[in-house]
């Protein structure tokens, strides 16, 4: 609700993503952590789609639109959305992405 304006229900988990590297930080952060991320499919329950400072051109878009707009990692855990199980992925970012492991831990 806070960054896009809608209230979600939260549904199934898809993805367990880690970013491996530690980068040196910025904005004050000496050192930009390890990162364990969760990515759960949603449905919309209520609420006016907006754009705010951490959502940047939000709208609706058919289910394989995002192919085509995402970069990577989140082109490989939208991938791992659309394929109905449930996925682990580390990467890397920098210097450039690179998927170190992918595992389905769980099939749908």
């Amino acid at each position: 609700m806070e960054e896009c304006g809608i209230e979600i229900a939260v549904g199934r988990l898809f993805c367990v993503s880690s970013n491996t590297g530690s980068y040196p930080g910025y904005g004050g952060y000496d050192l930009v952590p390890t990162k364990v991320m969760l990515g759960f499919a949603c449905s919309y329950v209520r609420g006016e789609l907006r754009d705010s400072d951490e959502t940047h051109g939000a709208r609706w878009v058919a289910k394989e639109q995002p192919l085509t707009m995402f970069a990577e990692p989140f082109l490989t855990q939208y991938n791992a959305y659309l394929d109905g199980g449930v996925h682990y992925h580390a990467y890397v970012t920098k210097p450039q992405f690179e998927l170190q492991r992918t595992q389905l831990l769980h099939s749908l």
